[in-house]
């Protein structure tokens, strides 16, 4: 079996995301504007909500997601303990 590179697979999603952006700006200024809607503070702080998201693509084993809300969450301080 072999390891998924996070690094790697984030930084070729990006790569392809830039390609949407051009495609489809209005689509993509929409998500993002959900995503960033969404991990704004509120009554649960960015990192709640990042963990939480974690938990998520963990259990639906999206690859993509994992790797993304891990560059998230190391950003935001956040450690294995």
């Amino acid at each position: 079996m072999s390891a998924t590179s996070y690094p790697d697979l984030t930084n070729a999603i990006s790569k392809q995301i830039g390609n949407l952006r051009k495609d489809i700006p209005d689509t993509m200024k929409g998500f993002s504007g959900m995503a960033q809607g969404a991990c704004a503070a509120g009554a649960i702080d960015e990192k709640t909500k990042e963990l939480i998201a974690m938990g998520i693509a963990i259990a639906l084993r999206c690859d993509g997601c994992i790797g993304f809300h891990t560059k998230a969450l190391l950003k935001l301080g956040t450690s294995r303990d």
